[in-house]
């Protein structure tokens, strides 16, 4: 198991920081707004292939957006 400092839930999908920056997602993906540029569905949690460390996540109705370390929102 990954120990998660953050989670945010949107209508149909969950993310989540580590420890370690990195953001993973599961849910519906109806939209692709799990951000793996497929509307496959994930039922776990899974990182997203995204280089920049980031430090906050919040999501929202068919999307999400983040901060990343370097304070850029994304």
């Amino acid at each position: 198991p990954v120990p998660f400092l953050q989670i945010s839930s949107g209508f149909n999908h969950s993310l989540a920081i580590s420890e370690d920056g990195r953001l993973w997602s599961w849910g519906a993906n109806d939209y692709g707004e799990l951000g793996f540029g497929d509307m496959q569905r994930r039922l776990n949690p899974t990182q997203v292939p995204f280089e920049p460390s980031i430090t906050c996540v919040s999501a929202g109705v068919n999307c999400f957006s983040v901060i990343l370390s370097s304070m850029k929102i994304c």
